[in-house]
């Protein structure tokens, strides 16, 4: 078999079955629409060149006409087709249609979305409903040499994708979109790559979940709270349990708060999590030791 060839740069390639996940609202869609306009007119991807291919995408949760606005806005061009609410049944013959037309990359928007046409209860944590819904894309984008892309939601607490383990074994790849509100960047990292795919990061200033949330006394205060954190750990590892108490006494805040500062220093890969029982315990990453 010949090698992958890469749709974009170190990140995309054609051929496998790639799935987009991110927490609700944070922007898989317009990342997905991005890509889609890149491989579309042969366009950079944030500094990452892409190759020149149609498009497909299928749309389970806009709408034709908030699609059509959402489009316009980020100013889509060139060929890419929009099909929406389309059956499960259909999807497949609808995928191979475009392939013969030319179409190298297939975006599928959602996972939950196909997985519920199934009609089982708990769809998304089956693994015989990943296995029906992901297994004939798999196959298909191994046997065509096309790129198909689903996007997926995270689980409840936005450490990795929801639902059934089924769905990481079946896809060649996983890419997680994270906001860092420290750096004030979009983060793509790899989470299963069986091909060689390089992390990839841009500024994201302007976006909606930053407005009014990081003036310079917030961001001093966000700092302060992560150095108490990082100091905590130096002494070993903590649960959210472990720390809640002298944290809320320190800091004022809530839980909440505290998931969200422990979770924002494991995506900047300070902090290391891992499952222990029935929950999470984080431990200081080796290059925070020496810092």
């Amino acid at each position: 078999m010949p090698e992958p060839v890469s749709l974009v740069d170190r990140l995309l390639l054609a051929g496998a079955l790639t799935v987009l996940y991110a927490p609700s609202g944070l922007g898989k869609t317009e990342v997905a629409l991005q890509l889609a306009n890149a491989v579309a007119n042969q366009t950079d991807f944030y500094g990452r060149t892409a190759g020149k291919s149609n498009v497909l995408y299928v749309d389970y949760e806009m709408g034709e006409q908030n699609f059509r606005r959402y489009g316009n806005r980020l100013g889509l061009r060139g060929m890419i087709r929009a099909e929406h609410d389309v059956p499960l049944l259909d999807l497949k013959p609808l995928i191979q249609a475009a392939i013969a037309d030319g179409c190298q990359l297939v975006i599928l928007d959602s996972y939950a979305s196909l997985s519920n046409q199934t009609g089982h209860e708990n769809a998304v944590n089956s693994n015989g409903v990943a296995e029906l819904v992901l297994k004939p894309l798999a196959d298909l984008a191994h046997q065509s040499g096309t790129a198909i892309v689903v996007l997926h939601h995270t689980n409840k607490g936005n450490v990795q994708y929801d639902g059934s383990q089924r769905i990481k074994a079946l896809s060649d790849m996983m890419l997680k979109l994270t906001l860092n509100r420290r750096t004030r960047m979009l983060e793509l990292n790899s989470d299963k790559s069986r091909y060689g795919v390089e992390p990839l990061s841009w500024d994201a200033s302007g976006h909606p979940l930053l407005h009014g949330t990081q003036s310079e006394d917030a961001s001093e205060h966000e700092d302060q709270r992560r150095e108490w954190l990082l100091e905590q750990l130096r002494n070993g590892p903590c649960t959210v349990d472990d720390l809640e108490g002298e944290y809320q006494k320190v800091t004022g805040r809530s839980r909440k708060s505290l998931e969200r500062d422990l979770s924002d220093t494991v995506n900047d890969g300070l902090v290391t999590r891992a499952r222990v029982g029935r929950s999470n315990q984080f431990t200081l990453a080796a290059t925070s030791m020496l810092a």
